[in-house]
Order: C-alpha cells, then structure tokens, then sequence
C-alpha cells in the first residue's frame, strides 16, 4: 500500500499530536475518497465501516498533551538524552524493562521535527531527516523502509498508551540510524546521525576449509564494566560485520565476586550499566553475532566468577543441581530475552555425565573433548583445535597454528576481545560524536587477514553438519 500524508496526517508541534477536522461529516468522507483514489489503495484497503471510521478519529483526533499519560507500569529511568551535543529535555518519562530501555517515540520524534502518521491498516509512517519508514502495528512487529518486502524484525514491541507511542532505544537507533555514546556516571545517552556506514564483505564464498571464532568470558561486570569498554566491544563487531566474519558470544549470565561485593544479574538488576551491556548485546546480534551460554555465574561457592569452576567431577556433580544451573542459566536469557545457540562449559571441565544432561537443552555444545561424542545424534560438539590467544605476545604463536592447520581441520579458536581495546582509540570528549580509530595491526586484525590469505572462509556453528 502506497502511503500518502495526506491520509491521517499528524503534525507534532510543541508537545501535541494536532489534526485538522473537518466541520461536515460529508466532506471528511469525500476528502478520504479522493485520497485512496489518488495514492492507487485499493477500495478494501481503507475501511469506509462506521466503526473503522471511529477507531480512526479516536487515534488522529485525540489532542493528548505529553505532559499528561497513564503510567506503563514499568521502573522508570533518570536518564538525560541528549541529541547532537543538545539535551532534548523529553518531557515524559523513560522505563526500563529489564535493561531495555523505553523512549518516548512521538516525542522523540517531535523533538527532531520528524512526522508521523497512521494508516488505516495500523501502520506508523515516520518521516525524519530524509528518511521514510513504516512500522507494522499489528501482532507481528516489524519495520521496513519503502519496500515493504524487505523488513526488519523489532527487538520489543511498541507499547501505545494513550495515543502516545513507547519504542525501545535499540529499536529507535536501528530504525532511524543512530550513533549512541553512553555516561553511565551521569546517566546520560547521547544520540548522533550515524556519520558512518558500515557494508559487510563476504569473502572465500567457495571455500571448503572453514573457520570459527568465539569471543570468550563477555560478562556484565570485569572487562566489560565501563561504558568505554562496551562502545569498544561494539567496535569490534562492526569490523568483524564489515568483514562478513560470524562470531561467536560466550556469555555468562551472572557475575559475582563476593570479595567485592558484586553479584550482578541484568535480568534482575536494573540500571544503566546493565542497560548499556544489554544493548550492547543486542547491537552484537544485530551484527550477525550468535550468543551462547557460558554456565550461569562461571564459578562455585565463594570462586569469582570467569575465574571459577562450574562443572566437573568435584563441582555440581549430582543431576540434581547440574539441572538447576543450567536451567537458571537458560531463564536468565529467556527472561533478557536474548537467543542462544549453544553452550560452553567453564574451562572445559564437565564430566561426560553432565555433557549428557546438557545434551537435552543444547544443539550445539563448545567442547574439545575427543573422548566423548555424545549420546545422541542431535547434539553437535564444537572443538577449537587453535585453542586460544594467550595475550597479545601470543599473537605469533597463532599465527604460526594457522599457517600449519591442515587442510581437513577445523580453523576454531576463541578470543577475548578486550585484548582488541588498546588498539582502538577514542580521542573525543563525552558529548561529541564518537570517533574510534582502530589499528589495523590490531591482533584481531593479523588473525584475520591471516586466515583470509589462506583461504579459510568464517561461518557460524549453525553451518555444521
């Protein structure tokens, strides 16, 4: 259906959705006549029902203020939104729902004198800084640009109260194509047009040697408890996306270090930091990133998690409890409502009794033990037969594994990427536009090109057969 803004248009001008009425009910069904015949709809694409027709004016005719909206019922945020270096002052409130932040859409919109407008079919067309995008409002949320052929799946749903529209900030960013710089001590987002855009390149499409990469031990806290550790990590994912590289997420989805007090569970805590990680977890995905589950805290009784043991024959050895953390783990990503693909057990330490149990949640589980196939045919096992990049001064040493792996061998290592954070360099105050410079002599980079020179081709776990 072609969209006219002469059908429903909504002007947001000073915090208000205004729509011109009609005196005369028979000019108002004119006007709406010469409209379907002058965008080329199709008589049953606009309901001429008296009940449509009321439905309609109850949404277009509303002169709902900002300043006056039920509450969502959801934790409200304290946070600044600033766009281009300039606060926004948003006059209604931001929620949380678990870590995914809800912004205020019309709002938001009116602030950066966008438009919006409402189709009969309950479709939302926002026009803004020469872009045109529709949002499906029905039950199966999507978004799309002019061709409605090819759309883009909404990470939460839109939440509509009062004619006043709800999105979450990573579906905003995405659909509007957005830069974000977070503050998490002064609780501030700052927005920007993306000034950079980034096209992935697939190469060795025909190639038969294949090769795997895993970000391991990625956790809310630890390496990744800055706001500048996270913008780092999504860096990375923009260049592996630029590449055409998959990868691989190692998540742990409780942190806890109770020599520090720290406990963290972003499905259960609150606030920005968790808010920033989640997003940043969303944003990796959004890059062709597939998540795992890394155990659920990565440790045991009083061990600090990433250091920790988790199974094995002296850690959680009875079914019982190899049950309950496993499926304490898969609520965690269900409740965040992050997808996953496989499981990694800490420091590859599980006893094959366990890989058993763990057999019945997972298709896919990382693990190089040889000695153990598996006890049924569903369940694939995912070695690394490069194991792992000890540090940048390993750097040699793998590219050395590489050159030598054979032909018929799986090129499968992991790596943590805040190896990666020295050579990616921000020189920009908080409120400016972030401009990272990334090293292409990077260690990440050296391992890549390494592999492309001799011919491996990246895929996921999910092309193993």
């Amino acid at each position: 259906m072609k969209f006219s803004w002469n059908n429903g248009f909504i002007d947001l001008f000073k915090g208000e959705i205004i729509m011109a009425k009609s005196k005369k009910c028979f000019i108002l069904v004119i006007i709406m006549i010469f409209i379907a015949m002058s965008t080329g709809c199709k008589t049953s694409e606009i309901s001429t029902s008296k009940k449509a027709e009321n439905q309609k004016k109850s949404l277009l005719t509303s002169n709902h203020k900002f300043s006056n909206i039920p509450d969502l019922k959801l934790p409200k945020e304290s946070i600044n939104i600033n766009f281009e270096a300039k606060p926004l002052k948003l006059t209604l409130s931001i929620y949380n729902d678990k870590n995914r932040l809800y912004i205020p859409f019309c709002e938001f919109i009116a602030k950066l004198h966008g438009k919006i407008a409402y189709t009969n079919n309950d479709v939302i067309n926002i026009n803004i800084n020469n872009k045109n995008i529709f949002i499906n409002g029905k039950a199966k949320k999507y978004w799309f640009h002019d061709n409605p052929n090819v759309k883009f799946n909404l990470k939460k749903n839109i939440i509509k109260s009062d004619n006043v529209i709800y999105i979450s900030l990573f579906d905003l960013v995405t659909m509007l194509d957005l830069k974000t710089n977070w503050n998490i001590e002064n609780k501030k987002i700052n927005l920007f047009w993306n000034r950079e855009h980034v096209v992935p390149i697939v190469k060795n499409q025909s190639s038969s040697k294949y090769a795997l990469i895993r970000f391991e031990d990625i956790t809310a806290a630890q390496r990744y408890k800055t706001a500048k550790q996270l913008e780092k990590l999504r860096v990375i994912g923009d260049y592996l996306y630029s590449c055409g590289v998959p990868f691989h997420i190692a998540w742990v989805p409780r942190y806890i270090d109770k020599t520090k007090n720290i406990d963290n569970d972003p499905s259960k805590i609150d606030n920005i930091y968790n808010a920033d990680f989640i997003f940043t977890m969303d944003y990796l995905i959004n890059k062709n990133g597939l998540i795992g589950i890394h155990g659920y805290t990565h440790q045991f009784k009083n061990e600090v998690s990433i250091d920790g043991i988790e199974f094995s024959e002296k850690y959680n050895t009875d079914e019982k409890s190899t049950i309950e953390r496993l499926e304490l783990a898969v609520k965690c990503a269900n409740d965040l409502e992050l997808p996953y693909t496989f499981f990694e057990t800490p420091h590859y330490e599980a006893t094959n009794s366990q890989h058993k149990i763990m057999e019945k949640y997972f298709n896919y589980i990382y693990d190089p033990n040889t000695n153990y196939k598996g006890s049924n045919n569903k369940t694939i096992y995912v070695p690394t037969p490069l194991n792992y990049v000890d540090g940048k001064e390993d750097l040699n040493n793998m590219l050395r594994k590489i050159n030598k792996l054979e032909n018929n061998v799986l090129g499968s290592f992991f790596y943590h990427p805040n190896i990666e954070f020295e050579f990616i360099k921000n020189d920009n105050k908080d409120d400016e536009y972030p401009v990272y410079k990334y090293d292409e002599n990077s260690v990440l980079h050296q391992i890549i090109g390494t592999f492309n020179k001799e011919g491996y081709k990246f895929i996921s776990i999910k092309a193993l057969k």
